[in-house]
């Protein structure tokens, strides 16, 4: 969860006659969100991760340069438990991402992915349909707050499938 409280700033505009709303976080923000890996995935030398930052200043986290970066690497790791190693629902899913080895509590985090996506735990999720909200509901757990518009994570979804 958070080890901080976030300034989140919403900055609204109008443009073509529709709002437009933009939400800025800032540093003070859950280290998810400050290190732009909202998942909160760990350093593993055998991942090479797109848009890692040069920069790793978290000795536990990985860095990246944007949150759709972050959020691409979401979505490969979830792919890969889905293809390679058939976890497709989120009670299968969620005890290897957040393993209670790790001191997490994974009832509770089952609890959280399914009220937040809407996803029962036993079902079988149907890829890349179900991803976007399981990925928001995973954010939120880590981090206590979902700032990114749709657009941000659907954009990291993209950047997950091109390469």
């Amino acid at each position: 969860m958070s080890d901080s409280m976030p300034l989140v700033v919403a900055v609204v505009s109008v443009v073509a006659g529709l709002m437009v709303v933009r939400y800025l976080v800032t540093d003070s923000g859950p280290r998810g969100i400050r290190n732009n890996n909202p998942g909160n995935i760990k350093h593993n030398p055998a991942n090479k991760w797109r848009g890692a930052s040069v920069n790793q200043t978290d000795s536990t986290f990985v860095r990246f340069d944007s949150p759709v970066m972050g959020i691409r690497a979401m979505v490969k790791v979830l792919k890969t438990y889905y293809y390679q190693y058939g976890l497709t629902t989120v009670q299968q899913i969620i005890p290897r991402w957040a393993p209670s080895e790790d001191r997490n509590d994974v009832g509770a985090y089952i609890s959280s992915v399914v009220s937040q996506s809407g996803i029962k735990a036993d079902q079988q999720l149907k890829w890349p349909d179900d991803i976007e909200r399981v990925v928001m509901a995973i954010i939120r757990h880590e981090n206590g707050i979902q700032p990114y518009l749709a657009e941000t994570i659907q954009a990291g979804v993209r950047a997950a499938n091109e390469a």
